[in-house]
Order: structure tokens, then C-alpha cells, then sequence
């Protein structure tokens, strides 16, 4: 199934990857190679953030992250971006880097930007988090179109949260203010209040 996975990933044919995920998760009786489990389970995250699925994106990413590394092989590192990428879209309030596995590569070259930018999620600071993606857009994004796509939706996520916690003490706030506070259009602070 592995190959079947990095053909039709490379096809992108989706609802190819769709059966082989399932078929390769109803298997049993075998104990794969870590590399294989890895692939299976990324595969199955990826379908999962296609889906907007995050929380299960995460933990099969988490699966997946783990399987790469107890194999010693460099895709961990990717995988470790989309598991911190699925868990800030899923909103979640843990700290990917809170596990252990995932602790100890906080200070990778190729992470510290995805662990700046968890911290500022977590503190809500949005000028923050975009001077990362701006600064360190090459650490995290590269030319990573997986991660790309759903770039716009983490942006989305982060300047909700932060327009929600900026305006909840107050009992009225003009739209004017809020788009020179947070320095982007009206009319997307108007769509982001809507939701």
C-alpha cells in the first residue's frame, strides 16, 4: 500500500488515496515497519486536513511524526510541521511540543519558527504570529504546498481569536478602530465578526 499511496498522493487523486488509507488500516494481522505505518498515517492526516478534520489530522500526524522517527528517517521533520499545523487549526489548547517526542526537536533549525509561532498563538498575539509567517515564511513554508493551502485558514483562526479577545471588554467598538488596530481591511474584520 505504500506505493499505492505515493502514486496516487503524487496524482493527488484523492478518492484513490481515500480506499487505500481504508484498506490499509483494516489490516491486522501484520506488524509493519514504522516507515510504512508512518506513511499509512500521514496519509490519513492529510485526508483528514483536507476534510477540515483537525483533531484527527493531528493525532494521525502524532502517529505518523512518531513512526518516521523511531524509523531515523528526515520526513519526521515535515510531518512535525503539519502536526503543529493541524493542531493550530483545530483551535486545541495543548502545545504540540508538550509531547515528548515532539519536545525534542523544539529546537531544530527547521521547527524553532513553527515553535515561535505556537507561542504566539497561544499568547494571541497577532502582530506576532504574521511577522513569523512573514520573516520565517521559508523555515515554515518553503515550497511545501500542503502547508500552503491552508495557510489562509490558520491566518483566518488567528486574527478571529485575537479580534475576539481584543473587543470582548468593550461594549462598543467602531470597525475603523479594529482595522488600524489589527492593520488589515474592514471588510475582513466584518467577515471575521460574522463568524
Amino acid at each position: 500500500y505504500e506505493l499505492e499511496i505515493y502514486i496516487y498522493t503524487a496524482k493527488k487523486d484523492d478518492l484513490k488515496l481515500r480506499s487505500i488509507y481504508k484498506k490499509a488500516l483494516a489490516i491486522k494481522d501484520a506488524s509493519p515497519h514504522p516507515r510504512i505505518l508512518a506513511v499509512i498515517k500521514e496519509c490519513g492526516a492529510k485526508l483528514h486536513m483536507i476534510d477540515h478534520q483537525w483533531d484527527a489530522a493531528w493525532a494521525d500526524f502524532m502517529e505518523a511524526f512518531k513512526r518516521y522517527d523511531e524509523a531515523g528517517l528526515n520526513q519526521r521533520i515535515n510531518c512535525l510541521k503539519y502536526m503543529v499545523l493541524a493542531n493550530l487549526l483545530a483551535l486545541s489548547k495543548f502545545n504540540p511540543f508538550d509531547d515528548q517526542a515532539a519536545a525534542a526537536y523544539k529546537n531544530n533549525d527547521q521547527i524553532v519558527a513553527m515553535t515561535q509561532l505556537v507561542d504566539a498563538y497561544e499568547q494571541d498575539d497577532l502582530k506576532r504570529f504574521e511577522a513569523i509567517l512573514s520573516t520565517h515564511s521559508q523555515s515554515i513554508v518553503g515550497d511545501d504546498q500542503f502547508i500552503h493551502q491552508f495557510l489562509d485558514q490558520l491566518i483566518h483562526n488567528i486574527r478571529s481569536k485575537a479580534l475576539q479577545q481584543f473587543v470582548r471588554p468593550y461594549s462598543r467598538v467602531s470597525l475603523d478602530f479594529l482595522a488600524r488596530h489589527f492593520a488589515i481591511p474592514i471588510d475582513q474584520i466584518e467577515h471575521l465578526l460574522r463568524l
